[in-house]
């Protein structure tokens, strides 16, 4: 009975103290997951803060940020901050590795500011919204053209162009283009200045942008194309030439087949092309709104007049749809045309009609 009261009193003894002890050890482990909780809050409002808050959201200024092919993820964080854009280079390198596209971002000059965060960022360099210009080769545009608006635009300078044409860069690069030979440089490759817009960036060298330009006129130039070129047993350098004509003369898509099978009709039955825009080509010295009969007896190796054949080169730079005019012409009777006021041009089968139109349309 005695044995019974002790064990009774040592175990209401032990639950008195376990139980104390107990809720202690409860309360701790609560209180240690509660401070975790509020160090990770703490830390993730830190690193929230760090990649999404700029640096300054006041501040706008523009400031021209460059990314050189090859920099590293450190030194383009480490130029960051130099340059004052961002607060700390370290979270831009965690985040830009969190998103797998430190490899990715691409070169070239981005207009950032103080007020942008790490992710918008880090966003313009993965999507490479670099600082942008627009070079716009207009349909009949020759290279005089081109160049004279490239400087005036202060993209390139006016010698850059014709230096960069010539670099061995750019001569290695189109020499795998077997139509763009040394005919084609001899006429310092008009007529292959495929026109389009270009978008080029700061970073963009002369040599680049030529590089862009042929590969998008042999990209235009379909193997379907080409098919039919060879098939004809015609040159991509007769094919450009014969549209370079038919751009200055004619801007009716229709209009541009019709006239491309004249042309090639009075080229086959030996008949001069008699174009003026080949004479008006780099010649100052013929009023472009009216050619005299006069003009037409200069001595060029461009006056169709006095010379059968196509003339030595193309006289501008043509669009798709004139270079396709050139390869599918539209047959037809007539061996005349000539382009009313307006831009309506009038057929005729023979001389005579023809010069009633001109009497009619021109006088």
């Amino acid at each position: 009975m005695g044995v019974d009261i002790l064990e009774k009193i040592k175990s209401v003894k032990r639950l008195n103290f376990e139980k104390p002890l107990k809720r202690i050890i409860s309360d701790k482990k609560k209180a240690a997951i509660g401070f975790s909780l509020i160090l990770i809050f703490i830390l993730a409002v830190f690193i929230w803060r760090e990649i999404y808050v700029p640096k300054n959201y006041w501040d706008k200024t523009i400031v021209v940020f460059s990314i050189k092919k090859g920099d590293s993820l450190g030194a383009i964080a480490m130029n960051l901050k130099n340059q004052g854009l961002i607060k700390n280079d370290l979270f831009f390198k965690l985040y830009v590795l969190s998103k797998g596209i430190s490899g990715k971002m691409q070169a070239g000059s981005y207009a950032l500011s103080p007020s942008m965060n790490i992710s918008d960022i880090s966003g313009l360099f993965f999507l490479g919204e670099a600082i942008e210009k627009k070079i716009k080769i207009i349909e009949g545009w020759d290279l005089k053209d081109i160049l004279d608006n490239v400087s005036k635009d202060g993209i390139y300078a006016e010698d850059q162009i014709p230096k960069a044409l010539y670099s061995v860069e750019v001569q290695q690069f189109i020499s795998s283009f077997k139509y763009l030979g040394k005919d084609a440089k001899k006429t310092a490759y008009e007529g292959y200045f495929f026109p389009d817009t270009y978008k080029i960036n700061l970073e963009t060298t002369a040599e680049d942008f030529l590089k862009n330009i042929f590969s998008n006129f042999d990209q235009k130039l379909t193997p379907d194309l080409r098919k039919e070129i060879d098939r004809q047993k015609k040159s991509i350098e007769d094919i450009v030439i014969m549209a370079s004509i038919i751009e200055k003369e004619v801007k009716n898509v229709a209009d541009k087949k019709v006239v491309s099978g004249i042309l090639w009709k009075r080229i086959k039955i030996d008949m001069p092309l008699q174009v003026d825009a080949t004479l008006l080509y780099n010649n100052d010295l013929i009023d472009g709104n009216r050619v005299l009969i006069s003009d037409t007896q200069v001595d060029s190796l461009y006056n169709t007049y006095k010379n059968k054949g196509l003339p030595p080169g193309p006289i501008c730079n043509p669009g798709l749809d004139s270079i396709k005019a050139a390869i599918y012409p539209t047959s037809s009777n007539y061996l005349y045309y000539l382009s009313a006021p307006g831009g309506k041009t009038i057929f005729s089968e023979n001389f005579e009609q023809h010069k009633a139109a001109k009497f009619k349309y021109l006088r």
